[in-house]
């Protein structure tokens, strides 16, 4: 499973991170984890390797924020499962045209992830 975490917050990255290798390393899933601090870093990449399988997106970053990141990457590719993280729940009407799999309020909690 590919899995990228693309958020401003270099805690709030590694802190996430701990969690999905967690989660992966219990269920004895394989994971190839990549841990971005800009949207326009993860794009960068993105137009490399499309085949992500799982997106964790902060949305208030610097620069492109991370609607913006999934709105690009819907353009593309309708099947990776995108996550939004935010501690602003006033994004949750915005994010819906991009189809996301769930919004999770920091900081996020294990249940939830």
């Amino acid at each position: 499973m590919k899995i990228a975490i693309c958020d401003d917050s270099a805690v709030d990255r590694d802190y996430t991170a701990g969690m999905v290798e967690a989660w992966a390393r219990d269920r004895g899933i394989l994971l190839i984890l990549r841990k971005f601090p800009s949207a326009e870093a993860f794009l960068f990449q993105y137009a490399e390797e499309k085949d992500w399988d799982i997106l964790l997106l902060d949305i208030e970053m610097g620069g492109i924020n991370g609607v913006e990141t999934a709105r690009r990457i819907r353009e593309k590719d309708n099947r990776a499962i995108l996550f939004f993280i935010s501690y602003y729940e006033q994004y949750c009407k915005e994010i819906i045209n991009v189809q996301p799999f769930r919004f999770i309020d920091k900081p996020v909690s294990e249940e939830e992830l």
